[in-house]
């Protein structure tokens, strides 16, 4: 969705093992992440996506 001229971006990722995201400069906008619901403390303490710690939500709680 777009808010103030500013696109924001959600992702969804099913993967139970966090992926390797390389360099997460492109995720600059991200405003949540969803993820599979026993998988948000490993993704949460992964490198990469430790970063986004506070925007890392159980996939149960997605709604649209």
């Amino acid at each position: 969705y777009a808010s103030s001229g500013q696109k924001k971006y959600i992702v969804i990722c099913r993967a139970v093992t966090p992926p390797d995201l390389g360099s997460n400069g492109y995720l600059t906008n991200l405003t949540a992440v969803y993820v599979p619901d026993d998988s948000v403390s490993a993704y949460k303490a992964a490198t990469t996506w430790s970063v986004f710690a506070a925007k890392i939500h159980p996939l149960s709680a997605y709604t649209v």
